[in-house]
């Protein structure tokens, strides 16, 4: 069976005016929040956030200026899981559905699609529709970078070499919707990190035989393992790159709870994390 060119469809959103809602009533001061996600514009200007609008499940764009809501997305039952901003206009819309996959041998299960939705056409599609012999899925979280003026997306999602599909990590132009593949891993690929330029700097794997993971980083071209743990259960987390741009940001887990680890990106060395609570929550990254 020939397993790639494969394609999984996921219902298009419908556009929709969204009218600035009535006050609501007190009753309503009760509930639940209605709020399901959020995410605001580089610029600081819009919101977009996922909410129920006489019944109905809807991406709602909030003007702040105008303390008002412009326009919507009707959802229905799709599960939405994660808004971002690529920029001050496109939208990354992350959902998902569960099913198989036409000519993929593969299981029945929970497969994410990310959209790119315009402020400006108010229309939308799959990021990943034109990356030739791969799935139109999204693996992992998606992220922007603004490369040349251009605002440019990276995301991991499934590549098919010789009928065999690897992890792989794409770049889409927003502004020409050209897909290239940027890095192409093998069976132990467990992910990449891209600095502020879009270049690669780091690739993590995960050898399932010894439940090692381990980060290499590049230089000049090469790659040079710096980290390794045997990890059974929880391996590390790639948290981001410091503010200084000198090193890349490991969280680790063991049996004293997480611990941070900072890798120096010129050497590879590691050296101590600031005085701080050794904890990390959810990191604050800069948009562009």
């Amino acid at each position: 069976m020939r397993r790639w060119s494969a394609w999984l469809g996921l219902a298009m959103f419908v556009f929709a005016g969204v009218n600035r809602p009535a006050a609501a009533p007190l009753e309503v001061y009760g509930r639940l929040p209605t709020i399901e996600d959020i995410d605001i514009t580089p610029n600081g200007k819009l919101l977009a956030y996922v909410t129920e609008l006489s019944g109905q499940r809807m991406i709602v764009i909030y003007d702040i200026d105008a303390a008002s809501a412009s326009w919507g997305l009707r959802v229905g039952e799709q599960k939405i899981r994660q808004l971002h901003w690529a920029d001050n206009d496109r939208l990354l819309v992350t959902a998902s559905t569960t099913s198989s996959i036409f000519g993929v041998i593969a299981p029945k299960q929970e497969y994410f699609v990310t959209q790119s939705v315009s402020l400006a056409t108010k229309t939308g599609h799959p990021i990943l529709q034109d990356a030739s012999d791969s799935l139109n899925v999204s693996l992992g979280v998606p992220e922007s970078r603004t490369i040349d003026g251009h605002t440019v997306v990276f995301v991991q999602g499934m590549h098919f070499v010789n009928n065999l599909g690897f992890l792989t990590l794409f770049s889409v132009d927003l502004d020409s919707d050209r897909v290239r593949a940027v890095a192409v891993g093998n069976k132990y690929a467990a992910g990449w990190w891209v600095d502020e330029r879009g270049n690669v700097i780091a690739a993590a794997s995960y050898d399932n035989d010894s439940r090692t993971w381990s980060i290499k980083l590049s230089h000049d071209g090469k790659w040079q393992e710096v980290y390794s743990q045997v990890a059974p259960v929880d391996p590390p987390e790639i948290l981001g790159i410091t503010s200084d741009g000198a090193s890349l940001v490991l969280q680790t887990v063991d049996d004293k709870g997480f611990s941070p680890v900072w890798i120096n990106l010129s050497d590879g060395s590691q050296r101590p994390p600031p005085a701080t609570n050794s904890t990390f929550g959810v990191p604050l990254e800069d948009p562009a």
